[in-house]
């Protein structure tokens, strides 16, 4: 969404601490926590620029952990390079922004790219790194885009919509968008855009719906209009004050090892939690990612196992005590068991949304139970047919319905969110409970489906052969 706020002064004035650059650091404000083995003047000019672009956005959901790293070893494992100095990379888990260089158009556009994932469906590239760059410059114009535009000429518009990572693709995605906001005719139309690109609609469609005009057309305006036209959008202050502290060595290694587990590096994860929990047996943190490591390989009652040793070594990680409680109720184990993980899971992270749904279900769970059991006690027992009953979700997807493959008397459903694609199975196909709709039910038609968005429901049981993240158990239209 496109704000202009009010100019502040930026005051930042924390106590500081010496150290040599390898030391790692914790900077943070009540928005942001930043881990660093950069030095403080690095970490201090990062989570600044951080919080100017933040304020550019008045953007309050829970922020994103910050890595500005200096080894060139964890460059290397995260792929930061000369021409990659910073990436956003949202995963089911958390969501990261890596920093090699922390130039002020770098860090507004990582962060950009966090705000759009949090708060639209999957966008092409041509449209999430234009807005990225469109931000990162604060809506000025980018001189360096112009000049590269100037002397290399426009990519054709097939190629360009295709996508791409050089420097001539930015560049023109940057004019495009830049072009979209800085005019008012474009701007007030630009949700109808993302809407429509969010619903999966090709470029051209999407665009021709939301302004009644073809996008060859716009493109060539755009290439007109780049450099002429500017929109400024200002920081709004005053911003915090970071706290520093000197992080243990363990705690950052921890840290790195949590990144390489989120971004499916198990084998670099594996060897830092077994080191950890060789030399460090009573550490929580080594039963917990070890155990998040069986969780992924389908080894669910060694993660069972390894997540209770981590509870009983008193973990304070809520994720830990969820999926806990999710591997007890899978294995149909003790209800209480469920719900006191649940409950800690809360007690830990209270806007954990999807523990405190299933607590609530669960607690439901046991107050039906036990009232049935009354009923039971006074009136003959009746068999209800096992048919009758629908299967209750433990996960929840929101994401666009690309595809159906019928296989027998199953099916498969192909959906994108986050950028991703996921499989996800239909065991009884042809009807599926719709949440919100009453008895209303959805017919199932093989094959490519009209981009639709829909909210899915599923038990979270991988299935590595059939390339399914669950078993569908309802489906919420929008």
């Amino acid at each position: 969404m496109w704000h202009v706020l009010s100019m502040a002064a930026l005051l930042l004035a924390p106590a500081s601490l010496s150290g040599a650059a390898s030391q790692w650091l914790r900077i943070s404000t009540p928005n942001f926590e930043l881990l660093t083995d950069a030095g403080e003047k690095k970490g201090l000019t990062a989570i600044a620029r951080l919080e100017e672009i933040r304020s550019v956005f008045g953007f309050s959901a829970p922020a994103p952990r910050v890595f500005v790293l200096a080894s060139e070893a964890d460059r290397k494992m995260f792929d930061l390079h000369e021409f990659k100095p910073g990436s956003f990379l949202g995963t089911p888990e958390r969501n990261y922004i890596l920093l090699r260089d922390v130039d002020e158009r770098i860090v507004y556009h990582e962060y950009t790219h966090f705000v759009f994932a949090r708060t639209h469906g999957p966008l092409p590239a041509w449209f999430a790194e234009g807005a990225a760059e469109f931000y990162s410059a604060l809506g000025r114009p980018i001189p360096g885009h112009i000049a590269r535009l100037n002397a290399e000429g426009w990519l054709p518009m097939d190629t360009w919509l295709a996508g791409g990572g050089s420097a001539l693709f930015y560049a023109q995605s940057w004019a495009f968008i830049h072009m979209l906001y800085a005019s008012r005719s474009y701007r007030d139309q630009l949700p109808g855009l993302m809407k429509r690109l969010e619903e999966g609609a090709p470029a051209a469609r999407a665009f021709a719906d939301a302004f009644g005009k073809p996008l060859a057309d716009a493109l060539g305006e755009a290439r007109l209009m780049a450099g002429r036209s500017s929109i400024t959008l200002t920081i709004k202050g005053p911003l915090p004050a970071p706290q520093i502290e000197a992080l243990p060595d363990t705690t950052a290694t921890i840290a790195l090892a949590d990144l390489s587990l989120d971004l499916n590096r198990y084998d670099h994860a594996f060897k830092i939690y077994s080191e950890l929990a060789r030399n460090r047996p009573q550490d929580p943190a080594a039963a917990t990612g070890l155990g998040a490591l069986a969780l992924r390989r389908g080894d669910y009652a060694e993660a069972r196992r390894l997540l209770r040793r981590a509870i009983e070594l008193g973990s304070r990680e809520a994720r830990t005590h969820y999926e806990y409680a999710m591997l007890v109720r899978e294995s149909k184990g003790p209800p209480a068991e469920v719900i006191e993980s649940l409950r800690r899971a809360v007690e830990l992270a209270p806007d954990f949304s999807d523990a405190k749904y299933l607590l609530e279900l669960a607690e439901l769970g046991r107050k039906q139970r036990e009232t049935a059991t009354a009923v039971r006690a006074s009136k003959p027992q009746v068999t209800v047919p096992k048919s009758w009953n629908n299967p209750e979700g433990d996960s929840r997807l929101d994401a666009v319905l690309e595809q159906v493959d019928c296989l027998g008397a199953q099916a498969r459903l192909w959906v994108s969110a986050n950028g991703k694609r996921y499989g996800l199975a239909v065991r009884e196909q042809g009807k599926i409970p719709i949440r919100n709709s009453g008895g209303v039910t959805f017919e199932f038609k093989c094959g490519r489906q009209e981009p639709r968005r829909l909210g899915i429901e599923y038990l979270a049981k991988p299935d590595a052969l059939a390339g399914t993240i669950g078993d569908v158990t309802a489906l919420e239209f929008h």
